[in-house]
């Protein structure tokens, strides 16, 4: 009995500190995780952008109907998302705020995610600052649900799933990253941005492989580890030259290869300081982790395509997702940030570094009040001067390809002791650098909030590998920044929120909002003009159309769902369109389908150009009868 009562005794005395910690643990995370919930929830019905809701729920209700991706119709995407929506529909009705809430049901666990990703390498406290500051520059801004939100999803559990591999070096998870790469590839083809930076890190996790013979014939030497290395490194520079070679300027090479030359410095680095491990356990090592990665990501989109192949329709698949989408390189672009801008990063960057410094507790705190004084004063006057709110967003927009380079200068100089440190910090960089091509060619505000939680995670990790190594520094001292996590948090709530950051960028000048009262609009809140117009074209065309399919263009296919009218041909976007786009063959669907009413679109943000003279001459023959609202000219017949 006393061997019993000394043994719980000691057991509760080594265990119940564990416990206590891990139970304050489990209710910081949900207080997060709630936290989070209700900020998406509070904002679900913000934001409205002709291109983006309606076009996704489009694809969903013809999907719902029976008709399939890229072979019926154009879908912008991949085609997996329109059978995600479709159900999402079935589920919830046929309505805009169904796909917003299937997108709300992925946000939760992506939420745990990156929670267990934070708590590898900070506290409790510093796990529930980074989750928080990922949850607000995210989806919560605009919660449409776009593929980059899936991809951005998906890469997160991917890195998850390839921190648990650095944990427990189990390579099943291994195969589960890239089974989650071909899941967010039905998605959207960003997904072979991630894959690009799991390949590198596997390619850096090989480089820390023992050796498992004693063979010395054909050890790799220096040259043959460069050579070993370098291959995989030129693919992926190819690659990415054949992406931006349309575009190749300053700005590209700033936000886009900048990056991957760091991470690529560090692999050859890398592959000098580890030559002379036999050639038999190179190759072994990266085929078992490629092969595992490779098959992991087939599989998902095998089974995908097996209806496309029985259908014999695989070739226009694949015409559809990857050569199609070609002209947005040319009629969607937008230059990324000059690099010169890029200054403003500075500050955050001596910040980091301030933070590391070993300081005394006075020296610290007077540090941390004149910290959050500077940042206080700063957050104030960007709620009254337009300059300095769009400043700020300058120094979060340009950090990327400045904290991949500092994060691997810290990994080439030795700076992270950790061999597990050092595989996590080179993962989350490279994924950071490579997923920044989400940005491309695109480079607008919007498309800066699908990479900010990997910038965000970076960010904290290189704080964390620079503050103590992990280890050093005390739990209790002050972090200078906390305050700058408060001020960016701040920044987003008081600032970007209330800009429809999807059409304007960043402002701090009031615009009146209202919501809309159509039937699948789902009271969706946006410019007031913006409701107003639309409030009076779809009734107008219900007027005339009665059940008949409608049809609209260029490039407003939004008002197929918004009118709930048919669709009686395949596109949705015209300069993606291919030869659908040809007036015969636009005059042969409207035809055939008896379409009774058509919208011409004379808006001055007409992506695919102006409607051609010789289609827009034979609609008026066959549609006499008009009335123009805004920039849409309505015809019917008599």
């Amino acid at each position: 009995m006393i061997t019993c009562a000394i043994t719980i005794k000691h057991m509760d005395n080594g265990t119940q500190p564990r416990t206590s910690g891990r139970r304050v643990q489990i209710w910081v995370f949900l207080a997060v995780c709630l936290v989070g919930c209700c900020l998406f929830l509070s904002r679900i019905h913000q934001g409205f952008s002709p291109w983006d809701d309606p076009i996704l729920a489009h694809t969903a209700e013809r999907t719902l109907k029976g008709e399939t991706p890229q072979i019926d119709f154009h879908d912008g995407y991949t085609g997996g998302l329109s059978y995600l929506n479709a159900l999402g529909m079935r589920a919830f009705g046929v309505r805009l705020l169904s796909i917003r809430i299937v997108l709300f049901i992925f946000f939760v666990p992506w939420m745990a995610v990156i929670w267990y990703l934070a708590t590898r390498f900070t506290t409790t406290t510093g796990a529930a600052v980074v989750t928080l500051l990922c949850i607000i520059w995210s989806v919560p801004i605009y919660a449409s649900p776009l593929g980059s939100w899936y991809s951005l999803y998906f890469a997160t559990f991917g890195v998850g799933s390839l921190f648990r591999y650095i944990e427990t070096g189990h390579r099943r998870w291994i195969f589960l990253a890239g089974f989650l790469t071909g899941l967010s590839l039905l998605a959207k083809v960003t997904a072979l941005y991630f894959l690009a930076g799991a390949i590198v890190f596997l390619i850096f996790d090989e480089q820390f492989d023992r050796p498992t013979s004693s063979e010395s014939a054909l050890s790799s030497g220096r040259a043959l580890s460069l050579f070993l290395t370098s291959v995989p490194v030129f693919c992926l520079f190819f690659a990415l030259w054949h992406l931006l070679r349309s575009r190749i300027d300053v700005n590209s090479i700033y936000h886009f290869v900048l990056p991957s030359l760091a991470i690529s410095a560090v692999l050859i680095l890398q592959a000098v300081r580890t030559a002379g491990r036999p050639l038999r356990d190179r190759l072994r090592g990266f085929g078992k982790r490629f092969v595992l990665l490779f098959c992991g990501f087939s599989v998902p989109i095998g089974l995908y395509l097996v209806p496309y192949i029985r259908a014999h329709a695989l070739q226009s698949w694949i015409y559809n997702v990857f050569e199609l989408p070609t002209p947005r390189v040319t009629n969607f672009a937008l230059a990324p940030i000059h690099p010169l801008l890029a200054f403003a990063t500075v500050p955050l960057i001596i910040l980091i570094w301030l933070d590391g410094e070993e300081q005394s507790p006075g020296k610290r705190l007077s540090l941390f009040l004149t910290v959050s004084v500077l940042l206080g004063a700063l957050l104030a006057s960007s709620l009254r001067h337009p300059v300095v709110s769009k400043w700020i967003w300058v120094s979060v927009a340009t950090a990327t390809p400045i904290i991949v380079l500092v994060g691997a200068m810290m990994l080439a100089s030795g700076s992270v002791t950790s061999l597990k440190a050092q595989k996590q910090f080179f993962l989350l960089l490279a994924v950071a650098a490579e997923f920044t091509l989400v940005q491309f060619p695109t480079s607008g505000s919007l498309w800066f909030l699908h990479t900010a939680p990997l910038l965000i995670l970076s960010c904290a990790m290189l704080s964390a590998v620079r503050t103590n190594k992990l280890a050093c520094r005390s739990r209790t001292s002050l972090s200078l920044l906390l305050p700058a996590c408060f001020f960016y948090g701040a920044f987003a709530v008081l600032v970007v929120f209330p800009c429809q950051i999807y059409q304007n960028g960043v402002w701090v000048d009031a615009r009146q909002t209202k919501a809309f009262t159509l039937p699948r609009g789902d009271g969706m809140v946006t410019d007031s003009s913006v409701v107003d117009l639309y409030e009076l074209a779809i009734p107008e065309i219900v007027k005339h159309s009665g059940n008949a399919p409608i049809w609209a263009g260029p490039d407003a296919s939004e008002f197929y769902f918004l009118t709930g009218r048919t669709n009686p041909t395949p596109v949705l976007n015209d300069s993606l369109a291919g030869r659908d786009r040809e007036p015969q063959r636009t005059l042969f669907w409207i035809d055939k389908a008896r379409v009774q009413v058509v919208v011409i679109n004379h808006g001055p943000k007409n992506r695919s150009g102006a409607i051609a003279p010789e289609l827009e001459s034979a609609l008026r023959v066959r549609f006499p009868l008009s009335k123009t609202i805004g920039w849409w000219e309505i015809r019917w017949k008599e």
